[in-house]
């Protein structure tokens, strides 16, 4: 069996000839991690996919909780005194602000770090932290809450979704304030033996505060005889990136492809030109330009590799190899009979499986597959 480094080493080699990231290797220390334009597009869905969820808001019975942007260079109740002179009509708890930051600069442990590898990486990239301010009588039930939507969230996106779980709660008391921690974490690997506990990773930390140190600097009109609560949800977006990575690889059913869910790939789809006859390859790049402006125009991505020249079976199974190492989930394949019937093969990147869509269903039919 291969050591965890060896299977660590080699998902970030795949991660690196994809394109989504880049580094270098010093004594089993990973070092210079950048995320290369692939993974730059990656992290930039996974962060509009969690501030879709936030401005969706989260409920308490019926009553949906609105989410603020703040400023991340003042504290929450700067942020709640400037919200107040800004809203009209003035709002009331519960509510929330989500500011954007940077990680302070050090460094940050990746998924399958463990002491033996010490597989580390210098990041200072984006966290997100969401506050909510919650009357004390709901606060608890609502941290349960949270907790419950981060990890359905983070299992539907998932390759893998059983790896996911809440930690056990710690608490903490003093200095005016009471504080109750989790951490939303996930498995990447199985022990190697019975003495050695499996690598997790921390993807996101959620804390309920409440005392009067807490609320020091709130306005008086939401301090009354019942002090409010606050609850956090903070996220560090490269790491959430990175392990979103490693779970698309560390799949059983992976076969070298990386098994990123259709709303974060950072292309939705891709198109392959194979014709028997190599005379009508040409026109079949002529119908895939058109396929791709159309696509493009209803702003689905596509993966910009469109081959005119003629490919053997051989040609076109490395392609559609290329397609899944980058993520892709759906290819067109058009052949010499698309030029005749409008049919063309669509083709799942989870499944292997291809189905029969004529010209006319697109885009509809993707935009409908690719928004599920």
């Amino acid at each position: 069996m291969a050591t965890n480094f060896g299977k660590i080493r080699a998902l970030l080699d795949l991660c690196r000839k994809s394109k989504f990231v880049d580094f270098t290797f010093d004594h089993h220390v990973l070092q210079n991690l950048r995320f290369a334009p692939i993974g730059q597009m990656l992290r930039n869905n996974l962060r509009q996919q969690c501030s879709t969820l936030l401005e969706a808001g989260v409920t308490i019975g019926q009553q949906r909780i609105p989410v603020f942007t703040g400023d991340g260079k003042i504290n929450f109740g700067e942020n709640i005194q400037r919200l107040l002179r800004s809203q009209r009509p003035a709002i009331t708890p519960p509510f929330g602000i989500t500011v954007e930051g940077c990680a302070e600069a050090g460094t940050t442990a990746l998924p399958f770090t463990n002491s033996t590898t010490n597989l580390e990486v210098d990041s200072n990239g984006p966290v997100v932290c969401t506050s909510y301010l919650i009357e004390a009588t709901h606060a608890p039930h609502f941290f349960q809450q949270a907790q419950r939507q981060r990890k359905i969230w983070w299992m539907r996106l998932s390759a893998n979704p059983g790896r996911f779980f809440i930690s056990d709660a710690y608490h903490t008391e003093g200095d005016g304030c009471e504080r109750s921690v989790v951490r939303l974490r996930a498995q990447f690997t199985e022990p190697d033996g019975p003495e050695n506990a499996s690598d997790v990773v921390d993807l996101e930390w959620l804390e309920l505060l409440s005392g009067q140190q807490v609320i020091k600097d709130f306005p008086k009109v939401f301090i009354t005889d019942s002090l409010p609560s606050v609850v956090n949800i903070r996220q560090h977006i490269d790491r959430m990136t990175l392990a979103v990575l490693m779970d698309a690889l560390d799949s059983p059913t992976a076969r070298g492809a990386i098994r990123l869910h259709r709303k974060i790939a950072p292309f939705k789809c891709a198109i392959l030109c194979h014709a028997k006859d190599s005379a009508r390859q040409g026109e079949l790049g002529d119908l895939a330009k058109h396929i791709a402006h159309v696509l493009r125009k209803a702003d689905i991505s596509l993966l910009d590799s469109i081959y005119t020249q003629h490919l053997t079976d051989d040609d076109a199974a490395n392609r559609i190899a290329t397609f899944d190492a980058c993520g892709v989930p759906y290819a067109f394949v058009l052949r010499d009979e698309s030029l005749e019937t409008g049919l063309l093969q669509l083709r799942s990147r989870d499944t292997t499986l291809c189905e029969t869509i004529h010209l006319s269903d697109l885009p509809h039919y993707l935009i409908k597959l690719v928004r599920s």
